[in-house]
């Protein structure tokens, strides 16, 4: 059978092997956290994707189109004196007259 120095050497062994075993369970767990982690910020990156094409997509179908024939009908009904400016009433032909005295030039 065994001496007595064995049983204390097995023991050291065995101990030595349950520490190492920890050791490496712990690195391995270490990994898969940063394998999650890793995975868990590309489906956020995908999901943050796929919302922003979402919303373009709805954007695309809601966007607003110009109603070209209103527009189209408003400026044949105005008058050549019309401007933003001067409004449906236009410019007074009369106060186009040049070289006459205003307050302005004095």
């Amino acid at each position: 059978m065994c001496g007595p120095a064995v049983v204390p050497i097995a023991a050291a062994v065995s101990a030595v092997a349950g520490v190492a075993s920890a050791v490496n369970q712990a690195k391995q767990a270490k990994k898969a956290d940063k394998r999650a982690a890793q995975a868990n910020e590309t489906a956020k990156k995908n999901a943050a994707d796929a919302l922003q094409q979402q919303e373009r997509e709805i954007n695309r179908k809601n966007a607003k189109k110009p109603n070209v024939a209103a527009i189209l009908s408003t400026n044949k009904q105005a008058t050549q004196n019309q401007t933003l400016l001067s409004g449906p009433q236009g410019v007074d032909p009369g106060s186009l007259q040049l070289g006459t005295n205003t307050l302005l030039g004095q």
